[in-house]
């Protein structure tokens, strides 16, 4: 009998006879073995060395891509964790003025309750959005908005344009920073150099305008 009417078997599973071989290792391999590859089938430890010879994606600043939502599992936790709060002390939507629904006197003092009856003078209304204020969540923004407009003429330009050039570097720091062992070494040096170089701006712009002497 020659070579090629010889049966073949899978190098995992001998009783198994087969005909496909891996396109990496030639190696014959059962229909159990097989691992789609970009060409043919390949055994499974050719699938994984192929993935450890694949290079990993990383973002722009270096960090690694996750597949586990981290930033949008915080989010829940602390949602949960503001409305667990709110359950244990009612008094902190009224308090950041969120959703709204105490109940205020007709001069605007909130009325304080006990056993369902609330003291004060003339009838009671409902305060915050559940009473019609639709302007809360949003009328703090609005009011920014419109600060950052009007102050614009007379607030300090130099302030913003400081903060847009420290912020620019920080975040050319971040993101071109060597790909080797150094990068934690030059971004946290970034980091690090900016805080002392605002320390010092600081401290001279203090003693420049408290004549020479800055306090402690």
């Amino acid at each position: 009998m020659d070579s090629e009417s010889t049966a073949t078997t899978c190098y995992r599973h001998p009783a198994v006879v087969c005909q496909v071989r891996c396109t990496r290792c030639e190696r014959y391999v059962c229909p159990d073995c097989m691992r789609e590859a970009p060409v043919g089938h390949q055994c499974p430890e050719c699938v994984k060395e192929r993935a450890r010879s694949v290079r990993q994606a990383r973002t722009l600043v270096g960090g690694r891509i996750s597949a586990t939502p981290v930033v949008t599992y915080a989010l829940f936790a602390l949602t949960v964790l503001a409305y667990l709060a709110e359950l244990v002390r009612p008094g902190l939507v009224d308090r950041f003025a969120m959703v709204g629904s105490r109940l205020v006197g007709p001069d605007g003092t909130p009325l304080p309750g006990g056993d369902g009856l609330f003291l004060g003078s003339g009838p009671p209304r409902v305060e915050g959005v559940a009473g019609g204020e639709w302007e809360r969540v949003n009328r703090f923004m609005a009011g920014l908005l419109l600060w950052l407009v009007v102050s614009a003429w007379f607030t300090s330009w130099q302030g913003h344009l400081g903060g847009l050039l420290v912020g620019g570097a920080l975040a050319l720091a971040y993101a071109y920073a060597p790909r080797d062992g150094r990068r934690v070494v030059v971004q946290a040096g970034a980091g690090a150099g900016l805080v002392v170089l605002l320390a010092v701006t600081a401290a001279v712009k203090v003693s420049e305008l408290t004549g020479g002497s800055v306090p402690l």
